[in-house]
């Protein structure tokens, strides 16, 4: 047959593109083109989905925290921040609470089952592409009313590639909060957090099997304050304690070792009827978490009819648990999440379908 070009065909996640072609009668070479096109409305599914490619999730501007990649979702229509309302990951699709979202990663599942929101996270820069799907999905897609976020990892290429990049926030690049200038303060309070990174992928096997890897060190150290503010007895009234019949020693012990004295007096208090001098301890808890996360990616083409895929997702977060008011009982934090998938794709002919 002769040579036919058909132009303006987008392929994306989770889309059936229908082209219907006419050839005519001629010689027997031929050539087909695939090059990427402006996206086109989809008359095969109902689904409404929004896509978005590896530049977009390197241009986001990304917190050493937050939801990275799933923000890029608010540029769709129908999905809004939560305001802080509810519980959950992610943004609010389609009037969902958060708690309704489902999350995959090259479209095996990545919802924890203990509390909503994904399993592991991945680094903008390891994105190949993110996609939303609000409404009217697939069967295959049936876990959650919510949106339906499907993250896929980068491959290898025949040429070696690799970034090195850090995300920075810093205490000293920002101005300072008026409410802290009010009081006098010149400086801000601690917050020191980093993001980084580095990307490689190349081949393993010319034309045949590749491989891509990120690792990302993501520190965060900043100050804390209690929410409400502890009192405590000053020297004086311990003394007076101390000097007090039907007090036990070994209790007020146990609460001396735990409950240093105010320096100064601004309250009182009773017990048994005697006023005990009471004030305010300055707590300036620390606080700081230190996440480790890589990613291996592997692709192998067996040949033209099998494939092989491989993915492996590491987070290891290390951080302080300062939700007590008095240091004494700060206790460290270990969380590890893992997720792997080990995938082969195979075409079958025309004659048995």
């Amino acid at each position: 047959f002769t040579n036919t070009t058909q132009k303006g065909v987008a392929l994306e996640l989770n889309k059936t593109a229908t082209v219907n072609v006419t050839l005519q009668v001629g010689s027997v070479s031929t050539t087909i083109e695939v090059s990427e096109a402006a996206a086109t409305i989809d008359t095969t599914t109902a689904q409404v989905q929004s896509t978005f490619g590896a530049q977009q999730a390197k241009d986001l501007p990304f917190s050493p925290g937050g939801s990275g990649v799933l923000n890029l979702s608010l540029l769709s229509a129908g999905v809004g921040s939560t305001g802080a309302l509810g519980y959950g990951a992610g943004p609010s699709v389609g009037g969902q609470r958060p708690t309704n979202n489902s999350f995959n990663v090259d479209g095996v599942d990545n919802n924890r089952k203990d509390v909503t929101g994904p399993v592991v996270s991945i680094s903008n820069e390891a994105v190949a592409e993110v996609s939303l799907l609000l409404n009217q999905f697939a069967p295959e897609f049936g876990h959650s009313s919510g949106g339906q976020f499907n993250t896929v990892i980068k491959s290898g290429t025949n040429g070696v590639h690799g970034s090195i990049y850090d995300y920075l926030e810093n205490r000293n690049l920002n101005a300072i909060d008026q409410l802290f200038q009010n009081q006098g303060l010149t400086k801000n309070p601690r917050f020191d957090a980093n993001r980084l990174g580095a990307t490689a992928g190349g081949p393993i096997l010319k034309n045949k099997w590749f491989l891509f890897g990120n690792y990302e060190y993501i520190p965060l150290g900043k100050s804390s304050t209690p929410s409400g503010g502890i009192e405590a007895h000053t020297a004086a009234g311990y003394a007076t304690l101390q000097n007090m019949t039907g007090i036990s020693q070994t209790n007020l012990g146990v609460l001396k070792q735990y409950l240093p004295a105010a320096a100064s007096s601004d309250n009182t208090t009773k017990v048994n009827g005697v006023t005990i001098p009471i004030g305010a301890i300055p707590v300036v808890s620390p606080n700081y978490q230190n996440s480790y996360n890589y990613l291996i990616s592997s692709d192998l083409d067996i040949s033209d009819k099998d494939q092989l895929r491989g993915r492996y997702v590491s987070n290891r977060l290390r951080n302080i648990d300062n939700t007590p008011s008095l240091p004494v009982f700060y206790t460290p934090g270990t969380t590890d999440a893992h997720l792997g998938s080990l995938a082969e794709f195979h075409n079958f002919s025309p004659n048995i379908t």
